[in-house]
């Protein structure tokens, strides 16, 4: 081989066709930075280059697509930010593109205006938080925007502490975002653009040239906008993201096979909408049921036996969930007993405190050692589970309905307690609910069709029901709901139906709750 054939830049090898397909789960975590909620990405081990990458991302906020894409710079070494500065309002949940005309009164203009607001208030202040908890004195910096997060990557160029920066299909941005830039931009840009047009982008180099700023433009001949990030096309809506989420639900198991009871129905939802769940249950066995459904789903999940009474039991499983998932961001107190029976004249004093703490002290237990770690995050979601006996009269048990009646009055003073550490705490009350707790009583299917007729919908409930309703205050769509007491139950508590009146000796007393709601 002579000279004239050496290679000076030899063949494309794997490592060329390898790429990043951003499909898949974000390994990242979830977190709040001077009050925004915050995506985390760390470097891999052996890649870690100690330098920090600020991710500002395009309309659709924080959605999987883009949490896959911070993933990947952070495989090239940088500890990645991104913020959603549309405090859990992105565009998607209002429309699926610019041209989508279905909801008449979605306001686009004012929705600009709402959100472009916030972040040029709160993105300095967001960054100047970053780098003094996180940036040491040698850390580098880079910016990158998408859409709406261009102008920031601009404004972060005409400083001194970030070193260059890039932008993939720009909008919102206007002659100023490119006068008296002092370091590089790289702009990334489709050819079919209607906010960054052929004419826009030659004004734009124009005042890069006149400035003297270092700049490379990437151009996508047929491409439009939108090109280097794109929504889930197979759902383009994705309400109730729990990616990141790691959450705690005790009374996890069910004590019939098979069956689907509140802590179960919680904690399979939970786990399919993306949450890494923490089954916390006294009995480990039905716990584990509970896993292999969701594992079944492809839901991740870890069984940790816990007596909730016992305080030192509720510290290590709030350890343990941290040590396996990395953090704490949601806790369901759902495990409770109907308890013991008898008036004040008879009630056997020593099962009333044991089922006292079963039902109201194992949630403070709980809460007590979540809480620390939810602060941590800066941000934390609690649901209690009372019943609708906490809120009427007429069960015939002294015991039952004075601790659910305690739940809604402790889940309002630790809403209140908690609520400016940005830490939720709502409580779900289910109705007539056939859960395997109610069915293992026995129950005529007189006494059934009794709990039934209760409600304004006739309708008896499921676990499934009680479980979407706690999905919901768990998700960030209820980001501005806390102290929030939520009957389940079909009506019951809403108002009288033309049903006759139910007495409670039609109940034997180990049937105590079953009329009048049960958690």
């Amino acid at each position: 081989m002579g000279d004239a054939d050496l290679y000076l830049a030899k063949p494309s090898g794997a490592c060329c066709l390898k790429g990043t397909i951003h499909e898949g789960e974000p390994r990242g975590r979830l977190t709040t930075i001077s009050g925004i909620e915050t995506y985390i990405s760390t470097a891999p081990e052996g890649k870690v280059n100690g330098n920090i990458l600020l991710y500002f991302p395009d309309v659709w906020g924080l959605f999987n697509n883009g949490l896959l894409i911070m993933d990947g710079f952070a495989d090239a070494g940088y500890l990645v930010f991104g913020l959603d500065y549309f405090q859990g309002d992105p565009v998607w949940k209002h429309r699926k593109n610019r041209h989508d005309q279905s909801d008449p009164n979605f306001d686009y203009e004012a929705w600009k205006r709402k959100h472009t607001a916030f972040a040029d208030e709160n993105v300095p202040k967001w960054i100047r938080e970053v780098k003094q908890q996180y940036g040491q004195p040698k850390t580098k910096y880079a910016c990158v925007g998408y859409c709406f997060g261009a102008p920031y990557v601009c404004n972060e160029l005409a400083g001194d502490e970030v070193a260059a920066g890039a932008f993939g299909h720009p909008a919102f941005l206007k002659e100023h975002h490119f006068m008296n830039l002092k370091k590089p931009l790289f702009l990334s840009c489709s050819d079919i653009d209607h906010t960054f047009d052929t004419e826009s982008r030659r004004r734009a180099l124009d005042l890069l040239h006149t400035g003297n700023t270092p700049y490379q433009l990437q151009l996508f001949a047929n491409v439009e906008h939108g090109f280097a990030l794109r929504g889930n096309m197979e759902n383009p809506y994705e309400p109730f993201d729990f990616t990141g989420e790691v959450a705690i639900v005790t009374g996890a198991g069910s004590r019939m096979v098979g069956e689907i009871g509140n802590g179960r129905a919680t904690a399979i939802l939970l786990a399919r909408q993306g949450a890494k769940v923490a089954l916390v249950d006294f009995s480990a066995e039905w716990a584990a049921e509970t896993k292999g459904m969701i594992d079944a789903e492809g839901g991740i999940s870890e069984v940790i036996q816990t007596d909730v009474t016992d305080e030192e039991s509720c510290k290590n499983a709030v350890a343990k969930t941290v040590e396996i998932f990395g953090a704490v961001h949601i806790l369901v107190n759902i495990v409770g007993v109907g308890g013991a029976m008898g008036d004040a004249t008879k009630i056997d004093m020593d099962a009333w405190d044991r089922d006292f703490r079963i039902n109201v002290t194992s949630m403070v237990l709980m809460a007590r050692h979540t809480i620390p770690e939810m602060r941590k995050n800066g941000r934390g979601v609690i649901v209690n589970m009372s019943s609708v006996s906490g809120l009427l009269g007429g069960n015939p048990s002294l015991l039952y309905p004075t601790t659910k009646g305690a739940i809604v009055q402790m889940t309002r003073a630790m809403a209140a307690q908690h609520g400016p550490e940005n830490i939720r705490v709502n409580c779900v009350c289910p109705g007539m609910v056939f859960t395997p707790m109610v069915r293992g009583r026995g129950m005529t299917d007189a006494m059934r069709q009794a709990r039934i007729n209760q409600s304004l919908l006739k309708q008896e409930g499921t676990g499934w029901d009680v479980g979407y309703a706690i999905l919901f205050l768990c998700s960030k769509e209820a980001r501005w709901i806390t102290g929030l007491i939520m009957p389940v139950d079909g009506g019951t508590t809403a108002g009288k139906t033309d049903r006759p009146a139910l007495k409670a000796d039609t109940l034997a007393e180990q049937n105590t709750g079953v009329l009048n709601g049960e958690a």
